[in-house]
């Protein structure tokens, strides 16, 4: 199945550039399809719209890095494709009802990682 392979193919330049600023036409064109196909055949193949995945790719990465060490919030948002610390922070307590801050606290202090909502 050819648009499964080209979908894998995105799936893994999403993962392997998750601090970058891809968007979904840059998939896309990685798949070799246009936009709007390549949206629909990704959702069938992963579950996730492209947009949706990249957010939760960079939001997972950025659970990893707040969990690793101390490097401040700001330089884990721009590893993390975000572009600044104030958008990784919105996302992160929209996604996990916790700010970026606090979820290092309670790591810190022992306590379980939290769930996506």
């Amino acid at each position: 199945m050819p648009e499964r392979r080209a979908i894998r193919r995105a799936v893994e330049l999403a993962d392997a550039h998750v601090a970058e600023a891809l968007t979904v036409p840059d998939l896309a064109r990685a798949a070799g399809m246009s936009p709007f196909h390549f949206s629909r055949e990704f959702k069938r193949e992963t579950g996730w719209p492209p947009g949706a995945y990249l957010r939760r790719a960079r939001l997972e990465r950025a659970k990893r890095l707040l969990a690793a060490d101390d490097r401040p919030v700001t330089q884990v948002a721009l590893e993390c494709g975000f572009c600044s610390a104030s958008h990784l922070a919105t996302s992160f307590t929209r996604a996990f009802n916790l700010p970026p801050s606090r979820y290092r606290a309670m790591l810190r202090r022992g306590h379980h990682r939290p769930q996506r909502r």
